[in-house]
């Protein structure tokens, strides 16, 4: 036997003209040799590893990652590799090193900028972008986007031949603009050398409007059943988006074409479109492009009832002299009725002209039937205007209200008293309220037997009150005629009203000083028969019977069949009706209360009679011994015979009659 021969192999790794930061880069080696023999080796620069005990033989040491891309590469370096390859070993050279030497010497490097430039364009394509591509060496390629004015640098390029290419330029294209030609400039190959690495792309695009034209038509269509309410319009004015307007109307069977239109504007196909003015009671149903025409438009309006809309305007017309008479309402609400219903008011007045619009109403009802709208006015409260007319013009309605000066007529009030009354009566002041059917309302003070006149009245009814409680005097009773009369004013004319107050005095029963009367009722005096004794006195212990001479015998008096007495006044004072009694054979009683209110001395009793004959009656109060006043009759007068027989008068004195006679006498007793 003989010993086997074993061999060395010493890998050394040696790094030049690498970067600094690529000083700690680790390089991987394979060696293989006889026998299947396969190792790795990793070392970085400057270090060595020896493979022992090798069979003799040829081995082969291989760096790995040397080619591009491979980790033995450093970017932007040319890698050179050396001293790898194959070893053999020998019995008499049986220890070898193999040292591989990575020797990397720095690339030299271009750049190319590309640059855009936009000629001519509309002012929308200054901010369009605009692609590119680059493609170079070493299958190089890069894409980019550029506006007008910007550009875009590629460094670290290998020296070599690129090509620059504006996409989208090909018809149609993302670069073409609509209603432009464009022409493209400075595309296309740059080589990048040693001695001029740096290059630049200056690319323009120069676009040129061309100004094309175009033209669109419009066709109106109604839809309203030939026209069945009548509300189509005569014509129709529709607006092209460019703000051109054409007129349609049966003459040009709702038709129009608008030529010589630009078809582009800045870069875009212009889009024409049409609208029209709203159509009363129509409502546009379609607009489409004509299926044989894209330029033409077919707009449809279909009827609707419903929708037609309609307005009503109220005017006010014064009738007045230009508010002559100073008393025009200073407004005046109107009332809208649709159909006699009403739906709204307004108010008229000097600032809107006496004028009011009442807009959007419905022009026909559920069932296609036309409204009815009217106008009426409130009640102008202001006296003697009243509306004249109400005309109607289309829509609008002219209420005209006519001024006629109102008939005025005015009311005297009288107060009267009634004979008996105190003399505080005289003085005093009487208030009276007057109120009218219409709201009118016044109060009136008279003084005494005094008169007030209220003047410009309208025509009413009015209602004369006496305030009676501020009218009642301490010790007499009051009674009232006329109190809450009703007067009619109907004429210019003055009415009258007389309210007469009569005061009775009130009377205390007194014991008869004769004590022939317990009751305290004095015997009425009067004859039965209408007839005294002639020349008979009366006694002293009466001191309520009057002193005539003696005479003849008085006749019964008689009167006149259906005479009546009208009234009865004393000292032209009235006497009311409570203060006397109208006696059926023809003689007037007194009450004892008148009599009492009568001053001292001569009074003059007048009778009127219903058919216009009067009496008149003169006659004395004297004082007496006895309670009470007596009368004593002084003359007489009458203007026409009130019987054919003497009449006479009763006047009743404290419940005593006392009969004076209608002849005149020449003598009486005082006492």
């Amino acid at each position: 036997y003989s010993e086997d021969v074993k061999g060395s192999l010493t890998v050394t790794k040696t790094v030049t003209g690498a970067p600094a930061s690529e000083a700690n880069k680790t390089f991987e080696f394979t060696v293989t040799g006889p026998n299947n023999y396969s190792t790795t080796v990793t070392l970085k620069a400057g270090e060595s590893q020896t493979l022992t005990d090798l069979a003799l033989g040829t081995y082969t040491v291989t760096e790995n990652g040397t080619a591009a891309g491979g980790a033995a590469q450093i970017s932007g370096y040319t890698l050179a590799v050396s001293g790898e390859g194959d070893v053999e070993l020998t019995a008499t050279d049986k220890a070898k090193t193999a040292t591989v030497t990575n020797a990397y010497s720095e690339d030299v490097k271009g750049s190319l900028t590309v640059t855009k430039t936009v000629t001519g364009a509309p002012a929308s394509a200054f901010d369009k972008e605009f692609e590119f591509t680059v493609t170079g060496p070493n299958n190089y390629s890069e894409s980019f986007k550029l506006k007008n004015g910007e550009s875009k640098v590629l460094i670290d390029l290998a020296l070599g031949t690129y090509t620059v290419t504006e996409n989208g330029t090909a018809a149609n294209g993302a670069a073409q603009i609509k209603g432009y030609t464009l022409a493209v400039s400075g595309d296309g190959d740059v080589t990048l050398t040693a001695s001029d690495k740096d290059k630049t792309s200056a690319v323009t695009n120069a676009y040129t409007e061309t100004n094309e034209k175009t033209s669109v038509s419009i066709q109106k269509v109604w839809d309203d059943n030939n026209n069945q309410n009548g509300d189509r319009p005569a014509s129709l004015t529709v607006t092209l988006s460019n703000g051109q307007s054409v007129v349609l109307n049966d003459s040009n069977a709702w038709s129009a074409t608008v030529d010589d239109l630009p078809k582009y504007e800045n870069g875009s196909e212009i889009v024409y479109s049409w609208s029209e003015e709203q159509v009363q009671g129509y409502r546009m149903s379609s607009s489409v492009k004509d299926q044989n025409d894209p330029s033409k438009t077919i707009i449809t309006n279909t009827y609707d009832a419903s929708s037609v809309q309609t307005s009503a305007t109220v005017k006010k017309v014064w009738d007045d002299n230009n508010d002559a008479a100073g008393l025009r309402p200073s407004s005046l609400v109107v009332y809208l009725l649709q159909n006699g219903t009403q739906i709204d008011t307004c108010t008229l007045n000097e600032q809107n002209g006496w004028t009011a619009t009442v807009n959007n109403l419905a022009k026909y009802d559920a069932t296609n039937a036309e409204y009815v709208y009217s106008w009426t006015e409130e009640t102008i409260t202001v006296t003697g205007y009243a509306l004249e007319s109400a005309t109607v013009s289309d829509t609008t309605t002219t209420l005209t209200n006519k001024y006629t000066a109102p008939v005025l007529g005015s009311l005297k009030i009288k107060k009267a008293l009634a004979a008996g009354a105190p003399t505080d009566a005289s003085s005093m002041t009487y208030h009276f309220t007057v109120t009218g059917t219409k709201g009118y309302t016044t109060t009136v003070d008279i003084q005494g037997e005094g008169e007030f006149v209220l003047d410009n009245l309208e025509l009413d009814t009015y209602t004369i009150t006496e305030d009676t409680a501020s009218a009642a005097i301490s010790g007499y009773t009051l009674s009232v005629t006329n109190n809450g009369a009703t007067v009619v004013i109907n004429s210019a004319n003055q009415e009258e009203c007389v309210i007469t107050n009569t005061y009775k005095k009130d009377v205390q029963t007194t014991p008869d000083p004769t004590g022939t009367n317990p009751t305290g009722t004095e015997p009425t005096g009067t004859e039965p028969t209408g007839t005294k004794p002639s020349g008979t006195k009366p006694s002293v212990e009466s001191p309520y019977s009057e002193v005539q001479e003696p005479s003849e015998t008085t006749p019964t008096p008689t009167t006149a069949p259906d005479k009546k007495i009208d009234s009865v006044s004393i000292d032209d004072k009235p006497v009311s009706p409570d203060d006397f009694t109208e006696k059926p054979d023809g003689t007037v009683e007194f009450s004892s209360n008148t009599i009492e209110g009568l001053t001292l001395g001569v009074h003059r009793a007048l009778i009127k009679y219903n058919d216009g004959t009067t009496i008149t009656i003169e006659f004395e109060v004297v004082s007496s011994a006895g309670r009470g006043r007596s009368i004593v009759k002084t003359g007489d007068t009458a203007k026409s015979n009130l019987v054919p027989a003497a009449a006479f008068l009763s006047i009743a004195v404290g419940a005593v009659a006392i009969v004076i006679f209608r002849r005149r006498r020449t003598e009486r007793d005082a006492k």
